[in-house]
């Protein structure tokens, strides 16, 4: 079992270091890294750090990425296509955040995935109320503060006067869908999406404006094909989140200690530099 673990990064040198140095233990499995490109100090540490290292590759096709926007899902893209270059017989690939950390030891990692090879990890539902995301215009999607309250009044404002005119003509004759942005899918799903991208350019186009397309953008393409009964509605992580943020919490090593044995939960999102660090530490004596 290879895995191609796909980050996206954006700041903490440290503990990507330590996330890193963590997943290529096994030196089958390889990490392939996108540094967000407003991130050029940390891109140009990493690739004095790696450049002889055949086991991490910090990719030069990047994006200036934006939290909600499709830059996200590009990002995504140029991950996945960068694995299939490589032409290295990988099984899966999982993607994750520089915030992430695997919950489980390398060991039963691979004994899970081994026991669930022919199963597509991914979070979805019906995309019922945001249904807005997609069919009406989100203009500030890729403004780099479209967290500012002001932006979103504005943006807000926009999509109410959008409901007196007719819905945007897009993705028509397929059932939508939302969850997280993170996942675990075969190799050949991803070959899929990127087969079923290049066979379909409009695609990708259709998302332009839209909010959070990471959410809806890779659930929408495997649900809607033959990989629809191999799909998991779990994406094999513990999060945990407030009802008043958009973003979910960092948890403490207290609350990670608390996590109930759940054999699914394979990784946890989000945490902390420190908490990285401190988990390293243990992981490298239980590996």
């Amino acid at each position: 079992m290879k895995i191609a673990y796909l980050i996206q990064a954006h700041k903490n040198f440290k503990q990507l270091q330590a996330l890193i140095s963590c997943l290529v233990q096994d030196k089958k499995h390889q990490c392939f890294i996108h540094i967000d490109k407003k991130s050029e100090v940390l891109y140009t540490k990493f690739i004095q750090m790696y450049s002889n290292h055949s086991n991490v590759h910090i990719i030069e096709t990047r994006v200036t990425v934006n939290w909600s926007g499709l830059s996200q899902v590009k990002a995504t893209l140029s991950l996945m296509k960068r694995v299939q270059e490589s032409n290295i017989n990988f099984n899966r690939i999982h993607l994750m955040s520089g915030e992430d950390f695997p919950y489980k030891s390398p060991k039963d990692i691979i004994l899970f995935l081994q026991e669930n090879r022919d199963k597509e990890f991914i979070e979805f539902k019906d995309i019922d109320k945001y249904h807005w995301r997609i069919m009406h215009y989100n203009f500030f999607t890729e403004n780099p503060k479209n967290r500012n309250i002001l932006i979103r009044l504005i943006q807000r404002f926009s999509r109410d006067i959008q409901r007196l005119f007719p819905k945007r003509k897009k993705l028509q004759g397929l059932h939508l869908y939302k969850g997280s942005q993170w996942f675990n899918i075969s190799i050949e799903a991803m070959k899929y999406i990127l087969q079923f991208i290049d066979a379909t350019p409009n695609f990708l186009k259709q998302f332009s404006y839209t909010s959070c397309a990471d959410e809806h953008f890779f659930q929408i393409i495997l649900l809607n094909s033959t990989f629809k009964s191999k799909v998991i509605n779990h994406n094999l992580y513990y999060t945990e989140w407030s009802s008043d943020n958009a973003s979910p919490n960092y948890l403490s090593l207290k609350n990670i200690g608390e996590i109930k044995k759940d054999k699914s939960i394979l990784f946890i999102r989000k945490i902390s530099e420190n908490t990285t660090l401190t988990l390293l530490q243990d992981y490298e004596k239980t590996s």
